[in-house]
């Protein structure tokens, strides 16, 4: 994908959360483009950090449609308490198009909170980067890629592609190029 974009949310802090002898952890996940990621738990305590980073790589058209069609990225927020199953506490959404104003993080009203009257907040930001070059190329080679065209001093650009132009196959597909001897004729 040469043409792709980071789209980056920022999930900083929280705060306005209640009272909680034993806090459980806090987690928030954020699905976009079809992929789900998660920060790291966190223990919740009426003001807390959590300074995680969620990073989806995204071609420039499908973000360019996303923001036409004004998809917002949802961050869900759950506690989980030990070895119990995650408790959902409430959502933040994000405009993609806020993404364009670079306003910096700001805080967020956690919607549906389960928190009755506290009304607990996240500090969150979401930009846009260029996409590093090295993210989009596989990490490991295939184990059966060989390279077979090697040359100590390659041709220059222009008189490599005049002699590709000037390629023409015969009948039993051998390449003759003007630039070389034809290929032998067939017996």
């Amino acid at each position: 994908m040469d043409g792709s974009e980071l789209v980056v949310v920022a999930v900083l802090a929280g705060r306005n959360f209640p009272v909680i002898d034993h806090p459980p952890n806090f987690i928030v996940t954020a699905r976009f483009d079809g992929e789900e990621l998660s920060t790291d738990p966190v223990p919740q305590h009426t003001t807390f950090e959590i300074q995680n980073e969620l990073a989806w790589v995204v071609d420039r058209k499908v973000l360019h449609q996303h923001r036409i069609q004004r998809t917002a990225i949802k961050l869900q927020c759950f506690t989980v308490a030990d070895h119990a199953a995650p408790l959902f506490c409430g959502h933040v959404l994000l405009d993609l198009r806020s993404a364009l104003q670079d306003s910096g993080p700001q805080w967020k009203k956690i919607l549906l909170s389960k928190f009755g009257k506290l009304s607990p907040e996240l500090l969150v930001s979401i930009k846009f980067e260029p996409a590093p070059v090295s993210s989009t190329a596989p990490l490991d080679p295939p184990s059966t890629y060989t390279h077979t065209h090697t040359h100590a001093n390659p041709p220059s650009t222009h008189a490599h592609t005049e002699s590709l132009a000037a390629a023409d196959a015969d009948d039993h597909g051998r390449v003759s190029r003007q630039s070389e001897q034809p290929a032998p004729a067939p017996a």
